[in-house]
């Protein structure tokens, strides 16, 4: 009887430790996944504020991004990023400068 507890004590020991370092892992995983999708919201921000214009394609990712970045636990601040360049048009003002017939 014993042994049968001592390998049962054992058994939930390295179980229970196991379970610890999983949860770390998560947690680290989470942590690193939320700062890339940060970064990318930044990248992505400055990039099309300085093009002038925010296609729809990008409006599509970048919604989703922040829906990811928010389910982490990610604050407001994309979002703030999302309204200024909501402001933006889809597509590029281009001037027509060639002469008319």
């Amino acid at each position: 009887m014993g042994v049968v507890a001592g390998a049962l004590t054992f058994g939930y020991h390295w179980v229970r430790q196991k379970i610890k370092s999983l949860v770390v892992e998560h947690s680290a995983l989470k942590a690193g996944i939320k700062a890339l999708l940060y970064d990318r919201a930044i990248q992505s921000y400055h990039f099309h504020k300085e093009k002038g214009y925010w296609p729809i394609h990008a409006r599509e990712t970048m919604s989703e991004l922040t829906a990811q970045y928010r389910a982490l636990g990610g604050n407001g601040v994309i979002q703030d990023l999302l309204d200024t360049l909501r402001e933006l048009p889809t597509e590029i003002k281009t001037t027509d400068s060639s002469p008319k017939s």
